[in-house]
């Protein structure tokens, strides 16, 4: 018997288990305008930074920087360090786990 031929098997994530993610209701162009990569963060004002992380955390997660418990000084730093609105939420929601809603619920507006 010849041991030195072996099938290997590469799994892929199940998508009933590891439903991808679409947000159906931000325009893949839009996206790609504010968060394109030979565009900085830092090209942003912070304010106009901060409101799109606002945004997205909002059409995400449904929640905003002040329920996500994140504090200015650490906004800043993202800020500073070219993090895109976009990336920054993605990857604050994958730190702490965060649930996305689901593609077919639509969060209301804010009042302002």
């Amino acid at each position: 018997m010849n041991t030195a031929f072996r099938t290997f098997v590469i799994a892929g994530l199940d998508p009933a288990i590891y439903p991808a993610r679409t947000i159906s209701w931000i325009s893949v162009e839009r996206l790609q305008a504010e968060n394109s990569m030979g565009a900085s963060a830092i090209s942003k004002t912070y304010g106009d930074w901060r409101n799109a992380v606002d945004k997205r955390l909002h059409q995400i997660y449904c929640i905003t920087i002040a329920d996500a418990g994140v504090d200015e000084e650490y906004l800043i730093r993202h800020w500073q360090s070219n993090d895109a609105p976009l990336e920054f939420v993605e990857w604050l929601g994958n730190k702490y786990d965060l649930d996305p809603l689901p593609s077919l619920v639509q969060p209301q507006e804010r009042g302002k």
